[in-house]
């Protein structure tokens, strides 16, 4: 096939701009260079605290575990690094550690942040979890229930325990990871929401 003079320069521009789409979605959400910002609400009784926390992905191997790369936990704005942890980001998963310092505690009884890919909606299966941590100063062996439903490009993926105390949710895109977690256990629930991605 012969092309004309004027035809080729497109076709090479529209050949980069694909080159270009497909190198972006890629890379991946938990990228390095990108910080996500959560609001983040806590509930405890009557009492509520309100704060910032971002996370951003570190290129290098998580130290306690090579199959996962380093996750950052910011106190946000400006305020400092929180707690380091890892991640695991690749064809078959996207997985996030969740931080543990102060009232974040809570976290180290619920399922981790997780979808499988490809997502497979209307699914459900059972996950069990070990926890300590200061939160109730014992080990708790929880078995959840976990339900994944799908809404557009939105997955939410609910975990609730055997004895319905402990319940979690998780949104998630394919353009901006977890946008929402929900953590609650009796009178204590912590919620976080995202509300900026910096690139």
């Amino acid at each position: 096939m012969k092309l004309h003079h004027d035809t080729l320069p497109h076709m090479l521009a529209i050949i980069t701009l694909l080159l270009c789409c497909h190198s972006a979605s890629a890379q991946g959400i938990y990228t390095p260079g990108r910080e996500f910002v959560y609001g983040v609400v806590y509930v405890n009784g009557n009492d509520t605290t309100r704060s910032f926390i971002s996370l951003q992905a570190i290129d290098s191997v998580w130290e306690f575990d090579n199959s996962q790369r380093v996750l950052r936990y910011n106190r946000w704005p400006l305020d400092g690094v929180m707690e380091t942890t890892g991640y695991i980001e690749n064809e078959k998963t996207v997985w996030l550690h969740p931080p543990r310092s102060g009232y974040f505690a809570i976290l180290e009884y619920f399922p981790f942040p997780e979808v499988a890919l490809p997502i497979k909606c209307k699914r459900s299966y059972s996950r069990w979890f070990i926890g300590h941590i200061d939160f109730l100063d014992r080990f708790a062996i929880l078995r959840y229930r976990m339900h994944i439903e799908c809404h557009g490009d939105t997955t939410i993926i609910t975990a609730r325990s055997q004895s319905g105390r402990w319940k979690a949710t998780y949104c998630f895109t394919p353009t901006e990871g977890f946008t929402n977690m929900e953590f609650s256990f009796d009178n204590t629930t912590l919620i976080m929401t995202l509300i900026e991605i910096c690139e």
